[in-house]
Parts: structure tokens; sequence; C-alpha cells
């Protein structure tokens, strides 16, 4: 899903970027920027390297341009960003070993949206624009992985697992980094800057939204089931510094916007912590159909979450007999049932049987036909 162009050649062509160029392209830059420039001396003292190293790129493969000296013979030759674009092998950041054999442009995808959730989730941006997420589910690395390589291209990462923690820790080439910075993401620590959902997502495709909604409830969510005091939500809660209280209500609000277009409905956002100048907000989904919609619109790659989730949806009737009883007589009979019929049916009270199709009516578990209220749907 998603699709339009989003991250150019253009937009990457800064210090301290280097580019591998497929060969045959390399050498056309080169050889038709001789042809402007006179001979092969003016073009290396134009791009500011020796007619020895300029030679090298020309006759090797794996020779890397550096972004200004790209930008040059791009100038130089006549052969325009978009052209040169196409035939970008990989791109590196500095003396970095860590290329990233990328595809230009990138555009705006599932993936690179679940990337900007793990950024404001439990990856971050460090200082020296590597990529680093940690979480104690080798199934959430995993799903980080394809995605940098689907979203952005293959590269190579350093991946540890803390066992005096039980996490694992993975960085990714600063290239990485960098990208997902110029998407929306946040550098640095996120509890002490402001920052909101990209406008590329909140205004995205329907995928492009379940796919943020996913990445950053399987980091930042739990999931509660209490059977003996019949509680059932999902909290989704973040941290900030108290300066920065009302830029968090802002963003969690983004988050509770793009639930509701998947019809989950959720609480207030509420102080969930106050600890010395820090701040911990919250807001809940407990309602059963909105329980359902999240289960199957959104769902969990976590495991122990989408099982407690699964469990919690499949048993929501079980828990109150009464409820369970007038769902049957419901669902069993041929015909719809006025509220009296079915107390008589089920030997209840009328009053409660009137409390539990009221509640089944509005969570749209039955149907309301003409003066005979309830129809299983």
């Amino acid at each position: 899903m998603g699709g339009e162009i989003f991250i150019q050649l253009e937009d990457l062509l800064q210090k301290p970027f280097y580019f591998l160029i497929n060969k045959k392209c390399k050498n056309r830059l080169i050889t038709q920027s001789i042809k402007k420039e006179g001979n092969l001396k003016n073009v290396a003292a134009r791009i500011g390297c020796s007619i020895t190293a300029l030679r090298e790129h020309m006759r090797l493969t794996g020779r890397y341009l550096k972004a200004e000296s790209l930008r040059t013979l791009s100038s130089t030759s006549g052969i325009s960003l978009k052209e040169i674009e196409k035939n970008v092998v990989a791109l590196k950041r500095g003396c970095s070993n860590r290329e990233v054999e990328i595809s230009l442009p990138v555009v705006r995808t599932t993936e690179l949206a679940l990337l900007i959730a793990k950024v404001f989730g439990d990856g971050s941006i460090l200082s020296d624009w590597r990529f680093h997420y940690t979480n104690n589910q080798k199934d959430l690395i995993n799903e980080v992985i394809k995605a940098v390589e689907k979203a952005i291209g293959k590269s190579r990462s350093t991946l540890h697992k803390r066992k005096n923690r039980g996490v694992y820790e993975i960085k990714f080439s600063p290239v990485i980094g960098f990208i997902l910075f110029l998407a929306g993401g946040v550098r640095g620590h996120k509890i002490s800057q402001e920052f909101q959902v990209p406008f590329w997502i909140t205004k995205g495709d329907q995928e492009i939204k379940l796919s943020f909604l996913r990445g950053i409830f399987d980091d930042e969510a739990t999931v509660n089931y209490d059977q003996k005091r019949h509680n059932r939500r999902v909290i989704l809660a973040m941290g900030k510094k108290l300066i920065y209280k009302q830029s968090l209500i802002g963003f969690m609000g983004q988050i509770k916007d793009l639930l509701t277009t998947s019809g989950v409905q959720t609480g207030k956002i509420c102080a969930q912590e106050v600890y010395g100048d820090r701040i911990m907000l919250r807001f809940g989904i407990y309602r059963r159909q909105s329980l359902e919609n999240f289960l199957y619109k959104i769902g969990f790659t976590h495991k122990r979450k989408a099982k407690i989730l699964r469990d919690m949806t499949h048993t929501y009737l079980g828990v109150n007999t009464s409820k369970k009883k007038i769902l049957e007589t419901i669902t069993k009979s041929t015909k719809p049932l006025t509220t009296r019929e079915i107390a008589k049916i089920t030997h209840l009270k009328y009053s409660t049987v009137k409390f539990h199709v009221r509640d089944m009516f509005d969570q749209s578990m039955i149907d309301k036909i003409e003066e005979r209220p309830c129809r299983w749907i």
C-alpha cells in the first residue's frame, strides 16, 4: 500500500554521504564531464580528487563517490539526478562500512509506517544517526529487520541479547536512521522533545494507518484480562517530561483518531503517574466491539499480547451466565422475540433480561425489528 514517492536522491545528496553508482552510469557521468571540461585533469579538479582516483573510479566497480562529487558530475555532465537515482546501488554515511543496498526513491509503504512507529516506541534514532531497536520478543526484532529491507534496503546490523535484561538490541546503519528522520521520525531522547504522527501517516491510506498502529501498540500497549473482576482492556501508556505534557496529549490524540477510523473507540487520555519532572499518560480500549475491531483489523505481532486479546474477546460472554443464556435463546429462535418472551423462556427476571438486551443492542450484537427487539445479527 502507499507507493507515493517520498525520499529521493536529492534529499540524500549531502555530506557525509557516499554513493555507489553502477559502473556504466558512473563512466557515462565522467566521460560526458570530460567532453564538457576538455580533459580528465579539469574534471578531477572540479570534483576535488586526483586524476589517479578518477581513473580508478572508471576502472573499478566498488568505489564510492562523495555526495558533493556526485552533484558536481551531474551538473557538469548534464545527466539529471533523476536519471542517476535509478542507478544508485548502495549508500553509506561517512567512513562507515555499513552500506545499505538501497533502491531509490524511497516510497511510502506499510513497512515504512511500521518503522516510524518503532522510532516512537521501543526504538530510537541515536545521536550518531544509527537506528536502534530493543525488545524482548524475537518476532518483533525480525519484523523490524524485514521492514527495513522492504522499505529502504538490505543493511548490515548488529544484534545482541542482553541476558541480564532479557531483551534483544539491534542497531542499523546511520543511513537507516537518517531516512527514518526524513520520514518523520524523531532523533534523540523522545521524552525531552515534542513530536507528532507524520502527516503522510494520518492522511495515508488505511493500510498505512493500521501498520503504524500495530507497530506502536506492539511496543507500548499492555493487554489486561482479569477473569475474576471481569476486566478486559488494552491500555496504551507513554511518558514525557512534564513541560511537554500538551505535546504528548496531542500525539496520543492523533493515535486515538487513527483508531477511530478502524471502529475502535477509546477512553479519555488521563494521567497514570507523575514522578519527578515526568508524567505518564494513558488511554484504554474497553468495549467488546472495539476490542474485536482491534483484534481483527489491527492485531498484534507480539504473540503473548495477541493470545490474551483473543482469549479476552472469545470468552467475553462467558463471564456472565445470564447474558450467555439470553444470547443463546435469541440465536436459536426462528423468529424475533420480545423481552418478555425471552424472560419467560429463560426463567430470568424481566429487569435482568431488559438490562442485557439493551447492552447487547448497544454493542451491535442484536438488532431491533418492529415491536420485537431481539434478533441475532
